[in-house]
């Protein structure tokens, strides 16, 4: 769908997805990676899987036993050495419990099965070159902190957050919060730049939705999600600009990424 509404199909990868969905758009648009996990006796399988974005030249990155303890998941596109673009992913933990509003990727990172970022958070992002990367923590006695690029955000009454994403530039991050209070939950989206360290926050007219950041359009706009936890594939997707001044719904359905316009 392009920012004026209009839908396009672009591809039906034709298979089931048990965790998830979880797909992985490349910067440029080209590329889709996601990944499939079978829990069926004997063996438990996790693949991951890239394509082009309309569906061809289909290939498996990797396989792993999943042996019911974790499933892969794409985190990022990086580019190599020769200037292509390939997938990093992450080995996801399931089986926790309790009240858990985010998944988010959780570390370490891998890259053609070697270990990129060795370092156990949860990563929500990391910058086009591979350099710069974001992830949560909630150190005792303190506040739920997003950290990128040597700085520490304080998320101010947040008990949980995730999705955490750079803008393009890496001029700004738009980090997903939940207040982590199951009586009476609301969510919110907030924008910090990295130059002044100042925020706005962006809530949905009904403060106890669910909001989540799906990508950033270009430097000045991002897209978010107004959850439907009965139906996500009944969800609202709005476009806001990182000042908060516009809100604007342009679909509904469930998103997994933004593609350039051509």
């Amino acid at each position: 769908m392009d920012e004026g509404g209009s839908l396009a199909a672009m591809a039906d990868m034709q298979r089931g997805v048990s965790n998830g969905p979880f797909w992985l758009v490349s910067p440029d648009g080209t590329l889709l990676a996601w990944s499939e996990t079978s829990y069926a006796a004997p063996t438990s399988t996790s693949t991951l899987y890239q394509a082009q974005v309309d569906g061809s030249l289909q290939k498996q990155v990797t396989q792993l036993s999943a042996e019911g303890e974790f499933y892969l998941r794409p985190f990022a596109w990086i580019k190599n050495e020769i200037n292509e673009w390939e997938v990093w992913y992450v080995r996801q933990p399931i089986g926790l419990g309790g009240y858990i509003l985010f998944s988010d990727p959780f570390g370490p990172v891998y890259k053609n099965g070697t270990v990129a970022l060795d370092q156990t958070s949860a990563f929500t992002d990391i910058s086009q070159d591979g350099l710069a990367f974001v992830f949560l923590d909630h150190p005792e006695n303190s506040e739920l902190t997003a950290h990128v690029i040597d700085l520490s955000l304080p998320l101010i009454g947040a008990g949980q957050a995730g999705e955490a994403k750079l803008s393009p530039g890496n001029s700004l991050l738009a980090v997903a919060v939940a207040s982590g209070n199951p009586e009476q939950e609301s969510g919110w989206v907030e924008i910090w730049s990295i130059g002044s360290q100042a925020s706005v926050r962006i809530a949905a007219e009904d403060p106890t939705q669910m909001i989540r950041v799906v990508d950033w359009l270009d430097e000045d706009t991002v897209a978010l999600a107004v959850l439907n936890t009965e139906n996500l594939y009944e969800s609202e997707i709005y476009l806001a600009n990182a000042d908060g001044s516009f809100f604007r719904k342009i679909w509904t359905g469930y998103p997994i990424g933004v593609v350039p316009a051509p």
